[in-house]
């Protein structure tokens, strides 16, 4: 006869910790934190993907979003600041020194840095395609890396639609990554 098993807290413990460290953590794609001053600093890939005009309209609608999703993005002066030493910005992504220096000197808790690639083509069957394209990387101001993606949009467009084509392809860009962000 088989001895009668009995329940043990030593089995459910050790089950706990192993599903604990089986299963994926939510915190696998870390949100960007809620506190804390938010900078965005955005560039682009080559001078033939994007304009000036369009880094502006990106790093807007950035921080557009942020605040629909209760974000608080870096005032407007530090961002002035900023945008002037983007170089360094892009610089230090992978240095934690400098990007801890850099965000303790500008007061910024997360920098979303992220770079721009759009494109036109006509296609005279269909008419204009449009694509968007951004890498995007969230880093904390003490160099932990909280998020890092790429997020493409591509939509065909009629030629006289080809302007409000083209931003609502950089808005459908931002709003996925924004949500990717702050989940």
């Amino acid at each position: 006869m088989l001895p009668k098993k009995s329940f043990s807290w030593d089995r459910l413990f050790c089950v706990g910790v192993l599903l604990f460290f089986a299963l994926p953590s939510s915190s696998a794609h870390a949100a960007i934190p809620r506190g804390g001053n938010i900078a965005v600093v955005v560039d682009i890939v080559s001078r033939l993907d994007a304009t000036p005009f369009q880094i502006e309209s990106a790093e807007a609608m950035i921080v557009q979003e942020l605040i629909k999703k209760g974000y608080r993005p870096v005032d407007e002066a530090r961002m002035a600041q900023i945008r002037r030493e983007k170089a360094l910005w892009f610089a230090a992504v992978d240095d934690i020194a400098a990007i801890r220096r850099l965000s303790s000197q500008y007061g910024v808790g997360t920098t979303i840095t992220a770079y721009l690639a759009t494109s036109q083509q006509t296609d005279p069957l269909v008419g204009i395609v449009i694509r968007t394209s951004m890498v995007f990387r969230a880093t904390s101001s003490d160099g932990v890396h909280l998020y890092g993606g790429d997020i493409l949009d591509e939509r065909f467009v009629r030629e006289r639609d080809h302007v409000k084509g083209a931003r609502e392809s950089m808005e459908a860009v931002v709003q996925r990554a924004i949500n990717e962000m702050a989940r």
